[in-house]
Order: structure tokens, then sequence, then C-alpha cells
């Protein structure tokens, strides 16, 4: 009779639960609608600009692409930009989209370099209005906001991530925690920016997450976590390939950021049923549920709740025990960490309570 009843909690308490949210990237997380007036703004001739569904072709993956990672990056343009209040506007809007969401806790990434690369604005001017952009939505919407500053593979060598790291220096002061090595994993290895890297939080103070095993095996994992000194690894699907990897990232407690629709549209998986989330998940790794590029996407983090709980099985105190993995994992100190956790299970069982007749 309940054959066809899906497994898990159902999307209106997946909606209500308190999230964290670490690896999402501002430049994939723009209101589809925004880009389309950025676009108009800056009279972009080569795009679809009177046909919205044309438009979302060139900018989000579709029914149309297969999954790729070089396609899925092929998304992510740098011309939208024509003032400095327009960092400022997508970084409002994604915070309030966060909160939506219900993000309590959320480290946004963003790449200065994206946004400079075509308008000509300084770094420091970018930093200063994605900031000023994301805090004024925190402070409307209650959201604990941080920041990353990505650093992408194939747009910057490693002498010119250190003078981007040393103009970011200052910013430690207004909620920029740590640095992203991103972009274009196959052709640019983890081992070309060790010496970026390699004793980055001692130098700095600036904690760091790299981008690896995704579009590469677990050696980039393990040359992350190695030789980068990495606190954190972005996706690390591979990681699963191989005993010593999976030993390592055990013995360090490194986190992975897992991103569930990502992986499979970027064609590092073949299906979400085939996933090795679960895998990690039962072997002890702390693995955490992150967005990645929603915009890109199509999809939000409430998307990827529902495939984990679903598809693997995943009950409602294994989502407090992977958001609480996100919060120890925060790029935050021990004090403000325990606080979070404090105020995440509070919120975490207020919800239960509350959607309790639907449960």
């Amino acid at each position: 009779m309940h054959k066809n009843k899906p497994k898990g909690p159902t999307p209106d308490i997946i909606r209500a639960l308190p999230k964290v949210e670490l690896h999402r990237h501002l430049e994939g997380a723009f209101r589809l609608e925004t880009l389309l007036d950025l676009a108009r703004k800056r009279n972009l001739v080569d795009l679809p600009l009177d046909d919205v569904e044309a438009f979302r072709r060139v900018v989000q993956m579709t029914e149309h692409d297969l999954p790729d990672f070089l396609t899925f990056l092929s998304k992510f343009r740098a011309d939208w930009y024509s003032t400095l209040d327009d960092p400022r506007r997508v970084a409002y809007e994604a915070v309030v989209d966060a909160a939506k969401e219900n993000i309590m806790y959320f480290e946004m990434r963003f790449s200065p370099e994206h946004y400079a690369r075509k308008s000509g604005f300084a770094i420091e001017a970018v930093i200063e209005s994605v900031i000023e952009g994301a805090r004024q939505a925190a402070d409307e919407t209650g959201i604990v906001i941080a920041f990353l500053v990505t650093l992408g593979r194939e747009k910057l060598d490693a002498d010119e991530m250190k003078r981007y790291i040393k103009v970011c220096q200052p910013y430690l002061e207004h909620g920029v925690v740590g640095i992203d090595l991103a972009g274009d994993e196959s052709h640019y290895p983890a081992e070309l920016f060790t010496s970026v890297f390699k004793g980055l939080y001692e130098r700095t103070g600036f904690k760091s997450t790299i981008h690896a095993g995704e579009a590469r095996g677990p050696e980039s994992v393990v040359t992350a976590v190695r030789d980068l000194d990495a606190h954190r690894i972005g996706h690390g699907v591979r990681t699963i390939e191989d005993e010593a990897a999976m030993e390592l990232i055990l013995e360090r407690k490194t986190l992975l950021e897992q991103c569930l629709t990502s992986n499979l549209q970027t064609g590092t998986v073949q299906t979400l049923k085939k996933h090795p989330f679960p895998k990690f998940y039962k072997y002890g790794v702390r693995v955490t549920l992150n967005s990645d590029d929603p915009q890109i996407q199509q999809s939000d983090l409430n998307d990827d709740y529902t495939h984990a709980t679903h598809l693997y099985g995943l009950g409602i105190e294994d989502l407090r025990t992977i958001n609480r993995y996100s919060l120890e994992g925060a790029f935050q100190p021990e004090d403000v960490r325990q606080t979070l956790i404090a105020r995440y299970d509070a919120r975490f069982d207020a919800a239960l309570r509350e959607s309790e007749p639907a449960r």
C-alpha cells in the first residue's frame, strides 16, 4: 500500500530545517533575471537578450547540455558588470536567497578576479562591494556570513595568486576567512600551486579549501591534503577510488564539501544513486552537503538534501550530524564554532517540534 511513498523527511520538513552552506560560489548563485538585466545594461549583443529561454540555455545547465565539467565551467561569464553596484547587488541577492533556503551560516566564496577581468575594477573595490552587499542582507535576514576568496587555476599563476592573497590580508578583519583554489583541475593540477598554499594559514591567517578529486583522481586529493595543507576539500568525490586516500582524510579529519547536483551535471558521477556520498558517510568521513552553483544548476540546497534523504536513506538525525560536521569545519575560531553549533541545535530542535504533525 505504501510502495510509492517517498522515504525520509518530507520536502516541507527539509525546507524547515536550518542548514549550513560551506561551498557556494557567488558567480554561480545569481538570479537569472539579474543576469539578464546586467546583460541588457551592458548591451551584450552576443547574447539573446530578448529571449529568456534562449538566454537561460547560455547561462544555465539545461536539458540541452550533456553532463561535462568544461561545459559546466563555460556557463561562467565575466562581462556582466557596469558599476561596482553590480557585484554589491548580486551578493545581496545571494544572501537573501540563501536565507529563503533556511541557511543559518554561509561561507560565501567569490572570485575578485572574475568581477575585475572585463570591468577594470580594482580588486579591493570588488571585495568591499561584495562584503557590503552580503552584510546588508545578512543584517536583514539574520544569516551569519563569512567569505572565501576564490582563485582560479586557469586565470592566475602561482605568483599572481600570492599577490591576490596579499591584497586580501586587510579583509581578515572584515570576515574574509579563507582562500579557495578552484577552476579547471583537469589541466591545472594542485601541485602547480604548492608554493601558494603550503603553510598559508601560518603565514597569513587564511585557512584553505582546495577543489580536488572532481575532474582528477584521488591523487589530486592526496596532493591537496599533504602538499598544499588543505583544511577542507571541495568535492573530493574520487577519493573513494583509493584506500590510501581514504585513510589519509580520515586520519587528518579532512572535511569534504560534497555537492550532489553539481557532481551530476559536471559528469563527475554518472547518476546520483552512484554518488559515493553515502559510502563516505558510513565510512566515517566528515562529509557535508552543499549547493555549489544553484543558478547554473537550477537547483538549491533543499534539492540536494532531498536527494540525500530519498536516495541514500538519510534520516533527520543524519542531517543534524552532517550540519554539525559543517560547523565543526567552519573557518571560525573554536568559540564561534561552538556558539554556532549550540544555535544550530536549538533551531533544529525547534523546527522538528513545529513540524511534528507533518512527520
